[in-house]
């Protein structure tokens, strides 16, 4: 009798880990279609159907980081692909990313890479003269 209940808990166990798997897949192909600039913690647990203080411990519980951890990282993976394939100004792209401001958008860019976007985009795209911060 134990072997068969340990094998349904097994199968249960396997059934609900796939099942989170679909919902994040689910998820994150949700965000890919919203707006940078309307990414926070709010839309994210509506999205989810919870309230914000409730999602961002299930959140945190079950990735280990933060809500606004991943909203963070969401925007510099936005950014260094935008960076890697187009000629952007910063401050258009800071915007388009969830940035109010370019240079707060610079540091945390620093902070994530260790390059300025600049430097990153001259990396990735072999430009020299890099492009302009208007």
């Amino acid at each position: 009798y134990q072997s068969m209940h340990l094998q349904h808990l097994i199968f249960v166990w396997k059934v609900l880990k796939r099942m989170v798997q679909i919902l994040w897949i689910t998820f994150e192909r949700t965000l890919s279609l919203w707006q940078m600039d309307d990414l926070d913690i709010e839309t994210l647990a509506a999205i989810a159907g919870l309230s914000p203080s409730y999602f961002s411990r299930c959140f945190a519980k079950a990735f280990s980081y933060s809500p606004k951890a991943y909203i963070a990282m969401v925007r510099m993976s936005k950014a260094k692909m935008r960076l890697q394939h187009t000629l952007d100004p910063i401050k258009r792209m800071a915007a388009d990313v969830g940035y109010n401001c370019s240079s707060t958008f610079c540091d945390a860019f620093k902070r994530e890479t260790g390059m300025t976007p600049n430097e990153y985009h001259a990396a990735h795209l072999g430009y020299k003269e890099g492009f302009q911060n208007k």
